[in-house]
């Protein structure tokens, strides 16, 4: 890893010195920088864990910040494509600020991250009946199934020109939330399933049951129906990505050849729902995991940042607090606000009137407090992602247990987080340490 960060730190800086004479290069060069502060703490290690936590925000980081930056510098696919997605008609001299402010935010994250020493805790945790595993697994299944099909027939149902498509527009951008329905405890329900999953397959890896690999198999199957239905790309990536830790931590031998199925597949399903989500079926796999405003990005970051205080008040932290209302069902609190700040984002900054742009970690934190969000916010995040490692992730040999809980809870949050938003990250992490324990608690012997 030290001489990918060496080859990184190359590149930058040869892209620096080349954006004198085409200022374009910028957003390349940034994203070539800000890959190469979150490598420093894998360069500093001699064992390489490929799903620990701060994988997950170098991913964010390579996609939206180094892959985007490039395809922007040189305009791919072209320049109108680029200035719809990201320019909105601005010059480069708009984002310089804001990407300064972004690579110090990084870097603080990383500083903090560093801050903590590395000390593994080991969890207590009993025996799983075989029997109860399999019994959990199949009540899941009609759970789950259930509440993806009833996803899709409150919310229009397949039709052969809107098969994978978005689903949940916000009727008149009422963002007091009275009319924005977005179908959460279906959704969620329908999700357990992926907890379910990660049990059976670990118990399959350990007993080479064929049973229990085709329940699994089920059970991943029903987990992708409502993302895809909704063409929810990411979540199904995830989806993929939730087994492949299984492989890569429980499969012994196989572990190789399977993780290239599996990545493979997000490849063949990403392909698959873009060519279906309607406008933009003409774009590749590359183009389609780029060519989005997903993940902490420069340009997003530099709208969010001068859109500040004149289109988006200070928000004080109520971005990060509105997520304890997540909980509550909308049909108990009619007026419950919208919880997510990207459908906030996607309507006053970029008129969109379906979905939402999510802000990403730095863009956040500058939203809510400004500089302060930048130097303490960001060092004390990346102080909390080395300490959820400490006590969630994985070396060594670990146990089912271990396996499970860490897949579904913490391994993703650096990518929710820094890619999406705080609150999103944190409630998504412990609602999966939540049910993946429910459900522990459901297999144990005691």
């Amino acid at each position: 890893m030290k001489c990918v960060a060496i080859i990184v730190g190359l590149i930058a800086v040869v892209l620096t010195v080349s954006g004198f004479a085409r200022e374009s290069l910028i957003f390349a060069a940034g994203g070539f920088w800000a890959l190469l502060l979150v490598l420093i703490p894998p360069s500093l290690t001699k064992q390489q864990n490929w799903f620990s936590i701060w994988s997950f925000v170098i991913l964010t980081v390579g996609i939206g910040m180094t892959a985007r930056g490039i395809f922007i510098s040189f305009d791919l696919p072209n320049h109108d494509e680029i200035d719809r997605l990201y320019l909105l008609g601005h010059a480069v001299d708009f984002f310089v600020k804001p990407l300064v402010i972004l690579l110090l935010g990084l870097g603080m994250m990383t500083a903090g991250y560093l801050s903590v020493s590395a000390r593994r805790v080991k969890p207590k945790e009993g025996e799983w009946d075989q029997k109860k595993v399999v019994g959990m697994g199949v009540i899941v299944l009609i759970i789950s199934g259930g509440c993806a099909l009833l996803y899709v027939f409150l919310t229009g149902g397949f039709s052969s020109n809107s098969i994978s498509a978005k689903r949940t527009p916000i009727p008149g951008l009422d963002l007091s939330g009275q009319n924005f329905k977005s179908y959460g405890i279906l959704r969620h329900l329908s999700s357990l399933a992926i907890f379910a999953h990660l049990i059976v397959l670990t118990l399959a890896f350990k007993t080479r049951n064929r049973i229990h690999f085709a329940l699994a198999f089920a059970l991943f199957l029903v987990a992708c129906v409502q993302p895809f239905y909704a063409s929810v790309r990411t979540a199904v990536a995830a989806n993929f990505i939730f087994s492949a830790a299984v492989i890569y931590f429980c499969g012994g031998r196989v572990s190789r050849r399977w993780l290239v199925f599996s990545f493979a597949g997000i490849a063949v399903m990403v392909a698959v729902m873009t060519a279906l989500r309607p406008g933009i079926a003409d774009q590749n796999v590359l183009e389609s995991i780029v060519l989005n405003r997903n993940q902490i990005e420069l340009p997003k970051t530099a709208h969010i940042i001068n859109a500040v205080p004149e289109t988006l008040d200070f928000q004080y932290g109520k971005t990060l607090t509105r997520w304890l209302a997540a909980p509550i069902p909308r049909e108990v609190w009619p007026d419950k606000p919208v919880i997510h700040p990207g459908p906030i984002i996607g309507n006053r900054i970029y008129g969109q009137r379906v979905a939402g742009v999510p802000p990403g970690l730095i863009a956040e934190l500058w939203w809510n407090f400004g500089w302060f969000g930048i130097f303490p916010g960001a060092f004390v995040f990346g102080g909390m992602l080395r300490w959820l490692e400490n006590r969630f992730g994985l070396t060594g040999n670990p146990s089912p247990a271990e396996v499970v809980i860490f897949i579904a809870g913490p391994m993703l949050i650096g990518f929710e987080a820094v890619g999406s938003s705080i609150g999103s990250g944190v409630f998504k992490s412990v609602l999966g340490v939540v049910v993946i324990a429910v459900l522990l608690r459901f297999v144990s012997r005691k």
